[in-house]
């Protein structure tokens, strides 16, 4: 085991990286590095990195692991602060799906005309973090924004990259702003579009899929939808990871589909889906 004995100076310089060590609160204590430990956040492998992209090496203090605050809280999507004034490490948390900042108060009409500047950068973020705009609104307490994963639509964007779209979005208006940043992942739960499929539509490729066990309120009219696959959308055959293409979608087949965005509710309904899943054939 790779370790290097160290001289540390308190829990804010190894925070931040403070080169003046001019402080009351300030004690000299003997650490090692250990260059030997490897990291998983979210079951992914990660390397923690300070702001320049510089990897960093985990301290060892009486047996016990430390790490730069700043690394580990904002790998997982959260911001830390440091007050100078009070010798203050600031830390907001984030829980890897659903962001939420607050800054100063903000009206309701000042949202709107950000919502609308941020109209003509949704493409070029969607580009850069290969993610998809679901959905935009704003409160009169927040900004909401929902997005989602373009092509690996069932992983989870992790801590990092939450961040980065959040500090990209905030660059772009030219101020922080309150946001509500909500991330969509698919097929986590149950899908929420289960039949069998009664018409192929071959030109527009879309199915008509049925499900005979629920009705439409109190009529007699089987639960139906008309399904169109996304851009990035998959057909895939239960417990089988070969994709399939729309021409192998057939009438009688049992399917499950998971929808994104909004499903208009005609009859039969209209939604477009990331996922189509074979069940059986009939």
């Amino acid at each position: 085991m790779r370790w290097k004995k160290i001289a540390v100076i308190s829990a804010c310089i190894m925070a931040f990286g403070i080169t003046s060590y001019a402080s009351g609160g300030v004690e000299s204590i003997q650490a090692y590095l250990n260059h030997d430990f490897k990291f998983t956040l979210n079951n992914n492998a990660w390397v923690p990195k300070d702001s320049d992209g510089v990897v960093l090496t985990p301290v060892i203090l009486n047996g016990t692991s430390y790490l730069p605050v700043k690394a580990v809280v904002e790998a997982t999507g959260g911001e830390v602060q440091w007050n100078e004034a009070t010798k203050t490490i600031a830390i907001t948390s984030a829980n890897g799906e659903s962001v939420t900042t607050k800054q100063k108060e903000f009206t309701s009409e000042e949202l709107r005309v950000i919502q609308e500047k941020l109209r003509n950068y949704w493409d070029e973020l969607g580009r850069t973090y290969s993610i998809r705009l679901m959905s935009v609104g704003s409160t009169q307490e927040h900004l909401e924004v929902e997005i989602r994963k373009f092509g690996e639509f069932e992983k989870n964007l992790s801590g990092e990259e939450i961040n980065s779209i959040k500090k990209s979005l905030f660059k772009f208006v030219g101020q922080e702003f309150p946001l509500k940043l909500e991330v969509i992942q698919c097929c986590r739960q149950e899908a929420n579009i289960i039949g069998e499929i009664i018409k192929t539509d071959k030109v527009n490729k879309k199915v008509l899929i049925e499900n005979h066990e629920n009705k439409v309120g109190n009529s007699d009219n089987p639960d139906a939808t008309w399904v169109t696959l996304t851009e990035d959308g998959k057909i895939v055959v239960k417990d089988s990871k070969q994709l399939q293409v729309f021409s192998d979608l057939s009438i009688g087949q049992q399917v499950k589909a998971w929808s994104v965005g909004i499903t208009f509710l005609s009859y039969p309904g209209q939604a477009s889906v990331v996922k189509i899943e074979i069940q059986s054939n009939k």
